[in-house]
């Protein structure tokens, strides 16, 4: 797998931030308008940038391409294996509207899932706390296993 280096603030290091602004809460010399700038420089993200790994991703395979391949590794034609993968991608979502969950054999299992907000009494939780409905996907032991086993890491430069 091929990655670069990207230089960014790590979004868990809140320390340096939080560490300027309790220094300033203690600081009683300085005036309210002096204290107000200096809050509005803290608020800008302080941390120090650092120097991250990030995958570089190349070519998105398409149903076209699936297709094909597919149909070189076995004995059905690629209007067979077309036809079988349309139907299994017009039958998904019916599946996951159902309150289904789908695995795929080896490869994982998706499932249907939402985030909502908490209310202080049963009786006030409602279908307007539901938000961020999304697809999960929990690959399979060997699926989480595999990459692992057989990748190596090569450093690469954009352009």
């Amino acid at each position: 797998m091929e990655y670069t280096i990207l230089q960014r603030a790590n979004p868990l290091n809140r320390t340096a931030a939080k560490r300027r602004f309790a220094s300033l809460m203690w600081s009683i010399i300085i005036t309210i308008r002096a204290f107000a700038d200096e809050i509005s420089k803290s608020c800008t993200l302080t941390a120090t940038k650092s120097f991250f790994a990030a995958p570089i991703w190349s070519i998105v395979i398409t149903i076209r391409a699936l297709v094909q391949g597919i149909s070189k590794l076995c004995t059905l034609t690629a209007t067979a294996v077309g036809a079988v993968l349309e139907s299994f991608l017009q039958l998904f979502p019916l599946f996951l509207k159902n309150r289904h969950s789908i695995k795929l054999g080896d490869f994982g299992i998706f499932k249907r899932s939402f985030s909502a907000m908490g209310q202080e009494f049963k009786d006030d939780v409602s279908a307007k706390d539901i938000s961020n409905v999304r697809v999960l996907f929990r690959p399979s032991v060997q699926l989480k296993k595999e990459p692992k086993d057989n990748l190596t890491f090569i450093k690469r430069r954009l352009l």
